[in-house]
Formats: structure tokens, C-alpha cells, sequence
């Protein structure tokens, strides 16, 4: 789990291994929920129950591998605003933030990622329009707006379990990096 800071004024936030374009899939943020996190969370919660507002349910979470603007695309659903987000009548999804942030305040996150090779995470947030859900649908509409990693929640001592702690870079404060080996169990 790590905590970030700075602009984050309302957080539909993206995963950025090098550019918010680029989506490569074996990793989720879980908290706050992506769209197909959440698509995944409701087959095991029953959260979203009947057709209308809810999504097909995701059953390969981590599967993003294609991306159409800043939400990602796995092989079977599209989950972006303009081009295919829709629920399971195949209307328009609804918006549904999954978390309300201040300026200068503290996010906590949680992201898995099973195969980090030691790689870093960036959080970018964008100020979504209450009237206008298809906004913060393009990457430039992200850029400006870097979350700082603060601390690792998860390994905050460098001895702690064998896992070293995720640092916070100075020369890079947008990036929280990944530690403690090169995959296999959840990192968080």
C-alpha cells in the first residue's frame, strides 16, 4: 500500500509504467478501484446486482493489455468512457467515482503488480466535471497532475520480512517504486 500526494482533487487515476498511453497487463489498482478492478469486485461482493449501471463482470482483472485513451482495453471489455465502457445492457456505464480527493491531501494506495522486475508505478489524477462524465478521457487531460509517493504502508522498515521498503526518489517524487524481487506473490 502506498500513500501520495499533491493535486489529486478527484482520482480516476491511471497506472503508468513509462508512458499513459502504454498499458501492459499483469497488474491492477485495487485501491481506488480501476474500472476493471471493480468489474472484477462485483462478481465476488454482488455490489452491483441486475443489468442497468452494472458492468459484465471481469474475469481476468489483470489482463489490461491494449489501451484506446487512460482506462485500458483487456481481450473481451473496453473500459473506456467514449468508446465502449457500457454495462451489461450495453448502455453507457454510468459514472462512478471510487474515491473524492483534496488538494494536498494524502491517497492511500493499494496496486498489484505480479511481475514488477523492481519497476516503479505513476499515479497521475485528472479533475473529472460533475456534468461532464467524458471528461479526463485523454492522457494530456492526466498531464501536470503527478501524485508524489509519500511511504511504503506495506514494508516500512528495509529489514522488515527480508522485503526492502519503497523509497521515495527525490530525483523522481511521481514514482513509487516496486521492491522486493522480481514477481510471484501479490506485491503491494
Amino acid at each position: 500500500m502506498l500513500m501520495f500526494f499533491q493535486c489529486a482533487l478527484f482520482a480516476l487515476a491511471t497506472l503508468s509504467f513509462h508512458s499513459p498511453s502504454l498499458v501492459e497487463g499483469h497488474g491492477y489498482l485495487k485501491t481506488p478501484r480501476s474500472r476493471n478492478w471493480y468489474a472484477h469486485d462485483i462478481i465476488r461482493s454482488g455490489e452491483c446486482q441486475g443489468s442497468a449501471g452494472c458492468p459484465p463482470g471481469e474475469y481476468c482483472q489483470h489482463c489490461l493489455n491494449a489501451n484506446l485513451g487512460v482506462c485500458g482495453k483487456s481481450t473481451v471489455h473496453n473500459y473506456e468512457t467514449t468508446t465502449g465502457w457500457l454495462d451489461k445492457d450495453g448502455a453507457p456505464m454510468p459514472w462512478l467515482p471510487q474515491g473524492t480527493y483534496d488538494e494536498e491531501g494524502i491517497m492511500r494506495v493499494d496496486s498489484y503488480l505480479d511481475t514488477h522486475h523492481n519497476g516503479h508505478m505513476e499515479i497521475r489524477a485528472c479533475v473529472v466535471d460533475d456534468t461532464d462524465p467524458t471528461s479526463c478521457t485523454t492522457p494530456e487531460e492526466f498531464e501536470g497532475n503527478e501524485l508524489h509517493f509519500v511511504q511504503d504502508l506495506i514494508h516500512p522498515e528495509a529489514a522488515d520480512a527480508g522485503h526492502p521498503s519503497m523509497y521515495a526518489d527525490p530525483m523522481y517524487p511521481e514514482r513509487g517504486m516496486y521492491a522486493g524481487g522480481q514477481g510471484g506473490a501479490t506485491k503491494n
